[in-house]
């Protein structure tokens, strides 16, 4: 009751009339018929609050925006007219990692009700998604997060089709994702809130963040998030005397070295950033009690919209610079490792570590001892280094049959336009030289990795209303990220384009032998290269492989295979 009672001092009639379900039992988080019912009530209450149907989601029910605006506004032209930033707050991605879900419906009810809070709406709007994952939400357990405590009840991670939404972002799989990306171009946020509870160790903090990996964002968001926004945070929530620690993450131990996480694109945090906004993932730690762990959430939120509040000029124009800067940049960082040379000390509250033995399991396993807590020094490797980097090209031109990828490209605000005739196009393809693939399905795909590329020079036919898409837009480093093949998350590696990977056309032995005997009496560098290959092989190569080798290096060979079929023009 202590936590209702202060939730609600100060608060207007409104906010006293409207409470949430977690202020009348704090084990409880709101169902997503409770939730959209609270912010129903609010939006009948209030002129500033507005709830809209964003669009379908995995089930019948579906994904609701609540947009928060001083003066009412609900769509985004008017929004950006008076200056203000829009915030984005993403919440139940994972329904299991509920607090953020509970936590909004009381930042939402007190933004518009508690005369402390109503200078934020001066330079902020908001646009809080109640429940992302609806079909998750609606699968509530009591079992599927068996190393969380509390609430009593809570929703499944998997949507309706068991994808993990936080994995979906760029191919986009799911309706959740289409309409997410329908709506996000259309609000372009300012900073994007995405709200989680933790896996992992245990340790004494409420509450980690996990911001957008410096490297990746461009110098304007990148420099103002890590050097003025977060040390401010860290502050303000010490002063909420509920300090933070950056997101644990490590092999091992804690004490033996810390890292920041590498969100990529895939990733709702990963996603924002190549749309120049602020990504900030909020991680309640998930062996704190419902009720804790939901009034931590509860502060962040507050502390984040108090600094956008007062910063809201400058991180408009840090966005600004940033599109201007991406829009020039000839170059696109694709491929990322932990840099293991630079190295800062951070403070830890943790607890005291070893093993206990289980009578019943026969073995021993680490166990962290609450009782002897402990405050320790240890590395953290907050940066990560590129290891590839790509030239942009001036235009991409895609074949109208990856249908797939060009709807997903539309959704995601990119411009476009076609080919007006039958043509071919002299120009820079890659030929796939190299890639590795997951040994068992991920999140719907057998994913592949490490993708090598070797550019050629190649004339490749393309058809009328195939599509031409400038890099000179506001989209680019999304553009870069899914239609270069070696990005960690191109739409090459999520596998948009297999079909080049295969063979269709082969030979028989006994009909190409005449072909390939006089192939090598005519050809002379084809011969050269045999012989090569020959001289090369470990063992007498068999007649078979002889003749493999000559038909892929003659003019019988696909000329388009492994080719990545998307122009790109310099």
């Amino acid at each position: 009751m202590l936590f209702l009672l202060l939730n609600l001092s100060g608060c207007t009639l409104l906010g006293q009339y409207l409470l949430a379900p977690s202020e009348k039992n704090v084990n409880y988080t709101a169902k997503y018929s409770e939730c959209i019912e609270f912010y129903k009530e609010l939006d009948d209450k209030s002129k500033q609050v507005n709830m809209l149907e964003a669009g379908p989601s995995d089930v019948g029910l579906p994904i609701q925006l609540v947009i928060i605006d001083k003066n009412g506004f609900k769509n985004p032209e008017k929004i950006r007219k008076s200056n203000r930033c829009i915030v984005w707050i993403n919440n139940g991605i994972h329904p299991g990692e509920p607090e953020g879900i509970d936590a909004s419906m009381l930042w939402a009810r007190d933004l518009i009700s508690k005369k402390e809070f109503q200078s934020i709406l001066d330079n902020v709007s908001f646009i809080i998604v109640p429940v992302y994952n609806v079909g998750g939400s609606l699968r509530r357990n009591q079992y599927s997060r068996a190393n969380q405590n509390g609430p009593e009840e809570y929703g499944f991670r998997g949507n309706r089709n068991n994808l993990d939404l936080n994995r979906d972002f760029i191919k986009q799989d799911s309706r959740n994702s289409e309409t997410f990306a329908i709506q996000f171009q259309k609000w372009k946020p300012d900073v994007f809130i995405d709200t989680h509870t933790t896996d992992g160790a245990d340790y004494q903090y409420n509450m980690s963040l996990l911001p957008g990996m410096r490297s990746k964002l461009p110098k304007s968001i990148g420099n103002y998030l890590y050097d003025i926004m977060l040390p401010e945070l860290y502050q303000s929530m010490n002063e909420e005397q509920d300090e933070m620690v950056p997101y644990v993450e490590f092999d091992g131990r804690p004490e033996d070295g810390m890292y920041a996480f590498n969100d990529k694109a895939r990733f709702g945090s990963g996603y924002a950033a190549l749309f120049h906004c602020i990504p900030l993932v909020i991680e309640a730690h998930m062996l704190k009690p419902f009720n804790i762990r939901l009034q931590s959430t509860y502060r962040l939120l507050k502390v984040i919209s108090n600094h956008v509040n007062k910063n809201s000029k400058q991180i408009l124009v840090n966005k600004k610079n940033a599109i201007t800067a991406s829009r020039m940049s000839k170059k696109y960082d694709c491929q990322w490792i932990r840099d293991l040379s630079r190295v800062k000390m951070l403070e830890f509250k943790g607890y005291e570590s070893g093993n206990t033995f289980y009578q019943e399991l026969h073995d021993s396993i680490h166990f962290y001892n609450r009782d002897k807590p402990t405050n320790i020094i240890v590395p953290y490797y907050e940066h990560y280094k590129p290891t590839n980097q790509i030239r942009i090209p001036t235009k991409y031109i895609i074949p109208q049959c990856y249908h797939q990828v060009i709807s997903n490209l539309k959704r995601n605000g990119v411009e476009m336009s076609y080919l007006k005739q039958d043509t071919f196009i002299e120009s820079q393809y890659y030929k796939i030289n190299s890639y590795k693939t997951v040994n068992h399905a991920y999140e719907n795909h057998y994913l592949h990795y490490s993708t090598g590329c070797e550019e050629t020079f190649i004339r490749y036919p393309f058809y009328k209303g195939d599509v031409i898409v400038s890099t000179d837009q506001e989209s680019i480093l999304y553009l870069a990220e899914v239609l270069e093949p070696q990005a960690e998350d191109s739409f090459f590696n999520w596998n948009f384009f297999d079909g080049i990977l295969m063979r269709k056309e082969y030979f028989s032995d006994f009909a190409f032998a005449e072909k390939a005997e006089i192939l090598l009496r005519t050809d002379t560098q084809l011969r050269k290269k045999f012989k090569e290959f020959v001289a090369s092989s470990k063992g007498k190569p068999s007649i078979g492989d002889k003749l493999d080798f000559i038909y892929k290096n003659s003019g019988y060979s696909e000329p388009y295979l492994n080719v990545y079929p998307v122009a790109r023009i310099f």
